[in-house]
């Protein structure tokens, strides 16, 4: 399989550089580069690629029709019309199509364990994780009596996930073998996957017979569009693999045909046209669309600031790249992301003359003024000019105005003055940034200062809106966890301080020496109960150690505070001792759960105080509480033991419990 002609991929980049020249032009640089659904705009108007009309003919439309394509394997209703088919009772059909969901949980379950596994072991070599164990797919054994090509499919699939590549062969060979009448469904997604499972020894072979099965989709009458997209992602892959990037564009112009249109398919396309050379490059380079879109992608892609290093390889792409747009004379119509890209690839001679092309005070001119300023050992001017391109362009793209906060946000850090960069990282909307300068960086009283004072600018709706809410949410917390948790009630959102409100009049009433004795443990257990199975909301960390930022999930959590812990040594936004030793103090040395369970277990010690030897309420108490400290406190939980068959001796749970030598097992 040769590469396209540059003579037809020339026609193609003019072809699509003339679509989007006609109307009213092409935007500026700054509005088009800088924004990714900007970006995507140039996909959704992408005629097709002349040469490869085989390809493009795949999507099967002349017309752009957003499409959902998700998974490999066929859908349930498929499977259901097949189980339909076939001669079983209904009931075991039912069975079966359980099976069947369970199966697509599983592989659903993997392929987001995959994620993240890919997610860690790319952060690790940036020493935030320590490289993760590759995960594996569980393997189910699938009943005889299922539809055999669904079962050959399955069952090779999860083998192949797990590496068994000769395994997940031998099925679909199997599979492959059947007669034409049972193999309805799952006969060519069995094909592509045994050519893709050749792509990583032999992608030439794996490319032969996806061109195969390819043809065949061609001349069918009816085609799979999930069936179609896999194929294509594929094919682009090996295709990059293989160096035969105008292919691999081609079959990502043809997904984008079946309703791929979104940020990683433009970044996907960027990628293979900054890895073109000789006559292609220049082709590519002479297209203001597709110089724009491709210049976008280099300048947003990386960050300095944020410790993630261009490989020797990409940053060569991007020197060639730019030499190619300077040599085409296209420079100046991307001249402000021309800027920044050459500023992150170290060649000070290219950014100052994209600088020169630039429109005077564009946003990323000044940008990038700002940041020549930090490279060259003057922090406090950077932070100034970027101050001023913060605060000044009002109507900055949100992926600058997040990434000029970012960098002002650490400048502010590392000069000591952390309100300011709470003010930034909350203004940029980044709550990530935002929750460890509140909860990390600032001490108490400086959060609840800084929190009054917004609420002296602000009017109710915007206090109860967004960031400011979670803001209010995570003061009421920390407050919470010093003592204080009357004083959090205002910050709480509804729920939590309905909650909150119970508890405190649950200890009210324990301590209220009007009330008989009983009452006020009856009291006391209420509240012990309270914490013990509700308490964690109001107690929570935003980030380290419960990661309430995300669901209790430490990967996106804790990686902004790895990130700033990284700055040590930095030339560019330094860690400060004193920084350091606000988050080591700040940070709470135990999870919520961990403190709900200890303020549980003290107030069932004042409730045992108060409620009468022997009384079922007494029994119940102690026996619960056992429950909930036997398997994390041992020592508490034997003491809670002896309390029950010495002071309950005559109930039924105390007399258990002395018979079991331990704690009975029934609620």
């Amino acid at each position: 399989m040769a590469k396209c002609s540059f003579r037809y991929f020339a026609l193609f980049l003019l072809l699509f550089s003339a679509l989007w020249a006609k109307g009213n032009g092409l935007p500026s640089g700054e509005d088009l580069l800088l924004s990714a659904d900007a970006a995507v705009e140039i996909l959704s108007e992408m005629a097709p690629w002349p040469t490869n009309s085989a390809i493009v003919a795949l999507s099967g439309r002349d017309k752009l029709v957003p499409n959902e394509m998700t998974g490999w394997q066929p859908s349930v209703a498929e499977f259901s019309q097949a189980l339909t088919l076939s001669k079983l009772p209904e009931a075991r059909q039912n069975e079966l199509l359980e099976i069947y969901r369970r199966a697509e949980t599983n592989f659903l379950a993997f392929t987001e364990a995959r994620d993240d596994y890919n997610y860690r072991r790319y952060w690790a070599n940036y020493g935030y994780y320590e490289p993760p164990p590759k995960p594996r797919m569980g393997i189910m054994e699938f009943p005889p009596d299922m539809p055999e090509e669904f079962l050959f499919l399955l069952d090779g699939l999860q083998h192949f996930y797990n590496d068994e590549v000769e395994t997940a062969r031998e099925r679909w060979e199997r599979l492959e073998a059947l007669p034409l009448n049972r193999k309805t469904y799952c006969a060519k997604w069995g094909r592509v996957l045994m050519a893709e499972s050749y792509a990583d020894k032999d992608p030439y072979r794996a490319l032969r017979e996806l061109e195969k099965l390819r043809n065949e989709i061609i001349k069918s009458p009816a085609r799979d569009e999930k069936l179609t997209a896999c194929l294509l992602r594929f094919e682009a892959a090996d295709y990059a693999a293989v160096t035969n990037y105008p292919q691999a564009m081609n079959c990502y112009f043809a997904l984008n045909l079946l309703g791929f249109r979104h940020e990683e398919m433009v970044r996907h396309i960027a990628n293979l046209i900054l890895r073109l050379e000789g006559a292609d490059l220049a082709v590519a380079a002479r297209s203001r669309a597709v110089a724009a879109m491709t210049t976008w992608h280099a300048a947003t892609f990386y960050s300095d600031l944020r410790l993630l290093s261009l490989s020797a390889e990409d940053a060569e792409h991007i020197k060639n790249w730019l030499r190619a747009l300077k040599r085409e004379g296209s420079l100046g119509g991307a001249a402000d992301l021309a800027a920044v890209a050459a500023y992150r690839v170290g060649d000070g001679e290219m950014t100052a003359e994209a600088l020169d092309s630039a429109r005077a005070m564009a946003p990323f001119a000044a940008w990038i003024l700002a940041k020549t300023k930090l490279r060259s050992g003057d922090p406090k001017g950077a932070a100034s000019d970027l101050a001023t391109v913060f605060y000044s362009f009002k109507d900055l793209p949100e992926s600058l105005r997040q990434e000029i906060g970012h960098e002002l946000a650490l400048l502010y850090l590392s000069f000591k003055n952390y309100k300011e960069a709470l003010k930034v990282t909350l203004l940029s909307g980044d709550w990530q940034e935002a929750s460890y300068v509140a909860e990390d960086v600032l001490s108490l009283g400086e959060l609840e200062e800084f929190v009054k004072g917004r609420e002296r600018e602000a009017d109710n709706k915007r206090r109860e809106a967004g960031l400011e809410a979670r803001l209010r949410y995570l003061l009421a917390r920390r407050l919470a966890r010093s003592g204080s948790l009357s004083g959090a009630l205002p910050y709480f959102p509804k729920l939590q301080r309905a909650f909150a409100e119970q508890l405190l009049a649950s200890q009210a009433m324990g301590a209220n020496t009007g009330l008989s004795a009983e009452e006020r443990g009856l009291a006391r257990a209420d509240a012990a109960r309270a914490l013990y199975y509700g308490g964690e909301p109001i107690y929570a960390a935003e980030n380290e150690p419960d990661y309430l930022i995300n669901e209790g999930r430490e990967a996106v959590g804790g990686l902004w505070q790895r990130q700033l812990r990284s700055r040590r040594g930095s030339q560019l936004a330094p860690l400060s001792d004193d920084e350091d030793k606000r988050v080591q103090s700040n940070r709470p040395s135990e999870t919520a759960r961990e403190r709900c369970l200890k303020l549980a277990v003290d107030e069932v010690w004042q409730a045992a105080e108060l409620l009468p030897d022997n009384s079922q309420a007494l029994a119940e108490l102690f026996c619960e509480a056992g429950k909930w400290t036997e398997n994390c406190d041992e020592k508490t939980a034997r003491a809670l033991y002896d309390a029950l068959v010495e002071r309950c001796p005559d109930t039924k749970l105390g007399n258990s419990a002395r018979e079991l030598r331990w704690f009975p097992q029934e609620d």
